[in-house]
């Protein structure tokens, strides 16, 4: 049995923490494909970074109401 949780509980979750470590490896990957020369595969690497900084950023918001 799950009890829905409190308005007290913050909306943020494990699996927010996982996207923290994903960010910045994503992050890594692609500095590290730019120094190689793989400029459009680090671009498109930056753009996921992007989204899910974004994600974050308002599971941050989220968690502050």
């Amino acid at each position: 049995m799950s009890a829905a949780p409190s308005p007290a509980e913050p909306c943020a979750e494990l699996g927010d923490l996982i996207l923290v470590l994903l960010a910045g490896t994503l992050q890594g990957l692609s500095d590290r494909l730019h120094s190689d020369g793989y400029d459009g595969a680090a671009e498109l690497v930056a753009d996921l970074v992007e989204v899910v900084d974004d994600y974050l950023e308002r599971a941050k918001l989220c968690a502050t109401k």
